[in-house]
Formats: C-alpha cells, sequence, structure tokens
C-alpha cells in the first residue's frame, strides 16, 4: 500500500524504525534554517508533516509509542532553546491550536477515518503472544544469568521453554502454538537471552550513553546534535515492544545517526 513504503527495507516494521530514528530532528529542522528562503522552509515542513502522517498510517504501535517519546523531548528542547516559545503569546497560541486539532480529529470525517483506523490497530485480539515471548525470555534469563543462550540460540531456546511449560499448562497450547519465537519482542529481554545479565546491564549503559551523549561534552551551551538523540531515545523505547535492534537495516542506520549525533556534539563543544 501506498502509505506502507518498504524501498529497500523488508518491512513496515522496518520503516518506521528507520523514521522515528529522525522524525524529531525533521520536525523542528525549519526552525533551523530561518536564514533559507522561504520556498525551502516550506517544504522541509511538508516532509516532516509527511513524514508524521506516514507514521500514523504505518500501523506499527512499537514505533509510534517511541515517536510521542521522541517527539516529546524535541519540544522540551525547543521551549528550551527559543525563548519566544516560552511567552504567554505562544502558550496561549500553542493551546488554541491544539483545541482546533481536537476539533477537527472529532468532527471532520476523512479525519475520523483516519484516528479510527490508528486507535483500531491498538485493539487487536493478538496482543496475547507478547506476553507469552516475554514471559519465556524472562524465564529463560533465570535459567542462563551469566552468559546467556549465545547468539543465534533464541529460537530453539525459546522453543524449548515452551515444550517445557506445557506440560504443566496443557491448556494454553493454542496461545503458545500461535504465538512467534524469533526473537523476543523486546531489544532489553533479547540481550538479556543470548548474553545473559551482563550483556543485558551492556545494553542499558549503551542506551544511557546513546541519550546522554559523552559526559565530557555535557554542558549548559551544548544544542546540536540533541534532535537527533530524541530520535535514538524513540529508538530504543520502540525497543520495548519490538526487536529493532535485531533488523540489520534499522540497526546500521541507527549507528549512522548516533555517529552524526557524536559529531554535531563535538563540534558543539570544540565552539564553546
Amino acid at each position: 500500500m501506498l502509505y506502507r513504503p518498504i524501498g529497500f527495507m523488508n518491512t513496515r516494521l522496518t520503516f518506521a524504525g528507520l523514521l522515528i530514528l529522525i522524525l524529531p530532528a525533521m520536525l523542528v529542522l525549519p526552525l533551523y534554517v530561518r536564514s533559507r528562503p522561504i520556498t525551502i522552509r516550506l517544504l522541509l515542513a511538508a516532509g516532516a508533516a509527511l513524514g508524521l502522517l506516514v507514521l500514523l498510517l504505518n500501523g506499527t504501535r512499537s514505533a509510534q509509542l517511541g515517536a510521542l517519546v521522541g517527539l516529546g523531548l524535541s519540544g522540551w528542547f525547543l521551549v528550551r532553546d527559543f525563548a519566544w516559545l516560552r511567552t504567554r503569546r505562544s502558550l496561549l497560541a500553542l493551546a488554541g491550536l491544539t483545541v482546533i486539532s481536537l476539533l477537527a480529529l472529532a468532527t471532520v470525517p476523512p479525519l475520523q477515518s483516519l484516528v479510527g483506523k490508528v486507535f483500531e490497530r491498538f485493539n487487536r485480539h493478538t496482543d496475547y503472544s507478547r506476553l507469552v515471548i516475554w514471559s519465556g525470555s524472562g524465564d529463560i534469563i533465570q535459567q542462563h544469568p551469566l552468559l546467556g543462550v549465545g547468539a543465534g540460540n533464541y529460537k530453539a531456546a525459546q522453543k524449548e521453554w515452551r515444550e517445557a511449560y506445557l506440560e504443566s499448562h496443557p491448556e494454553l497450547w493454542y496461545f503458545f502454538e500461535n504465538s512467534p519465537y524469533g526473537h523476543a519482542h523486546n531489544d532489553l529481554l533479547h540481550a538479556g537471552v543470548i548474553a545473559g545479565v551482563p550483556g543485558l546491564l551492556v545494553f542499558l549503559l549503551l542506551i544511557v550513553y546513546c541519550v546522554r551523549g559523552p559526559p565530557a561534552h555535557r554542558n549548559d551551551h551544548l544544542r546540536s546534535g540533541d534532535y537527533l538523540r530524541a530520535g535514538i531515545a524513540a529508538f530504543f523505547v520502540a525497543g520495548i515492544a519490538q526487536c529493532y535492534f535485531q533488523d540489520d537495516e534499522v540497526v546500521v542506520f541507527f549507528w549512522s545517526v548516533l555517529a552524526l549525533a557524536e559529531r554535531l556534539s563535538e563540534a558543539s563543544a570544540s565552539e564553546d
């Protein structure tokens, strides 16, 4: 479908994972290029709005939840960076725009249909599979806390856990049989299963480092790279319900965005 473009990506999930990494920066970019011609700024704003619309229609709920966090962080950074956004007039304008948008979503038929399709995806009857997968992953981590089961062995370990669990709970056969077991549908749990508690802790440290940036470069004047880090935060939040770190196309782009954020942080620190 047109609203699920995949390009070189293999699924709509991949496309959503790529999009949320840059969407927060896309949405604020028009404000940072005020010296450019108005046509350039309008094109950038239109591209950002299109990206947001595509994400809504994409139907990837984990990415949508992650994007909420990323956009919230971007909003915080905008208020921090632009004093005029903290004025009473700006706050009233934002409140008015919010009310108008909500009224439009509630009264305009095409927008009502769009909202209905978005929220319809949050009412699926297959969500039990996440609970099955996460429960099994947690038990496997408890069984192999030090070294995990090793890379490439998640599927076999999950299958073995299910077979053992069904021996005492045969009534769950239908739910287990219809739940995928290729990965943990959670980046943190997947790291814990294949690398044990040490691997889980290392992954947590990676999350903290990526979101906060290098400690030596954090100062009151640092701004560059923060909006890319908002996208990185969105990526990790989306990983709570999906294994984006197991998607080659997404994780390669993730490292590229992180490298750019690091470079911008270094450039900003050297200017200070």
